[in-house]
């Protein structure tokens, strides 16, 4: 939270965020720009995410965004 003003729930989340930079860092990974998609988080994001474009994401991601998911799908 101090380094991105981001606020996860304490219970799953956050301890999810912390064991996975743990084990980056036990990888040698430190620096690397790494994803963290944290999908039905108790926590409103809302204002964090408003006027962001996708396209800013390489380019591998932009097919999240601009496909159907999965429930999207299914509800056809």
């Amino acid at each position: 939270m101090r380094l991105e003003d981001i606020i996860l729930d304490p219970t799953y989340t956050s301890k999810t965020l912390v064991g996975g930079l743990d084990w980056l860092r036990s990888r040698g990974e430190q620096g690397k720009v790494v994803l963290f998609i944290d999908t039905y988080n108790s926590v409103d994001l809302t204002t964090h995410i408003e006027g962001a474009d996708y396209k800013a994401l390489p380019s591998s991601f932009h097919r999240y965004f601009e496909n159907p998911t999965q429930e999207e799908e299914l509800a056809k």
